[in-house]
């Protein structure tokens, strides 16, 4: 089980990631950050990928106001957003 909290920057923006045993969450501080990390996130695709054949949930969380799926079922924003995440099992 994944236990614990990551933070850093992406693209000179903060980032925080938690983990724990409902999955991954990936907080950004303002859409500014989380609009910013999009244009990059192709770069990340193959471990995008490899959690979801490891069936790890993955959720993307926007300044505590919204709160996206991206892992196991993306929501339709999320996957407009970013077309190369795995389909849905």
């Amino acid at each position: 089980m994944l236990a614990g909290r990551l933070t850093g920057t992406l693209n000179g923006r903060p980032v925080v990631i938690d983990a724990d045993e409902r999955g991954l969450t990936v907080r950004f501080s303002s859409f500014r950050s989380a609009w910013v990390a999009s244009r990059t996130a192709f770069r990340c695709m193959p471990l995008v990928r490899g959690l979801g054949r490891l069936h790890v949930g993955v959720r993307l969380s926007i300044n505590g106001l919204i709160s996206l799926e991206v892992l196991p079922k993306p929501s339709g924003l999320v996957r407009m957003l970013l077309p190369g995440l795995p389909k849905p099992v």
